[in-house]
């Protein structure tokens, strides 16, 4: 397959660069390729500067992104980007569109995805004590520190975005 290229677009905005069909990105005057960052989620990026009205912006983005608006048609709302062979090939013939469900279910199969090491009676005590806690007028910071979990995870407990968590609102 013969490599082809595509400015990069943020927005209506055109950048100073170019990302081509085998997932690299190049800078548009130099031609310089850029050397891809790695994700802590194992997927590669890019940081990418441009300058509008002598304003300097950033934009890091994964490759696979760039790619997929460049090469693919919009993506359809709620599906993902989904890597068919390995999350290192941003090619655009080895990303798709799938549903969220199925991104999951194959992280899954693959193994880039586990079980919770929780199981859910421990789960249902964790969700018991966070209501208490916060019943008790203890704020969700001191929270996440009491029960050892994140700040963003006790708030999504708190605000019903857990399944099951919600029945332990009233018990308890």
């Amino acid at each position: 397959m013969k490599e082809k290229w595509r400015r990069v677009m943020k927005g209506k905005v055109r950048l100073p660069y170019m990302v081509s069909s085998l997932g690299r990105v190049r800078r548009v005057r130099s031609h310089r390729i850029l050397r891809a960052g790695m994700h802590p989620q194992g997927y590669q990026h890019v940081c990418l500067y441009w300058i509008v009205n002598n304003i300097q912006h950033k934009w890091t983005v994964r490759i696979a992104r760039l790619v997929v608006q460049a090469f693919k048609p919009p993506r359809p709302l709620g599906w993902q980007i989904h890597h068919r062979y390995s999350k290192l090939d941003n090619r655009v013939s080895a990303l798709e569109f799938v549903p969220m469900s199925i991104n999951i279910r194959n992280s899954y199969a693959t193994g880039q995805r586990r079980k919770s090491k929780h199981s859910n009676h421990q789960n249902n005590r964790i969700y018991k004590s966070i209501f208490q806690l916060h019943r008790a007028g203890i704020s969700e910071r001191q929270i996440s520190r009491i029960v050892q979990i994140t700040i963003s995870a006790v708030s999504r407990i708190l605000n019903g975005l857990v399944q099951g968590a919600l029945e332990y609102r009233k018990a308890s």
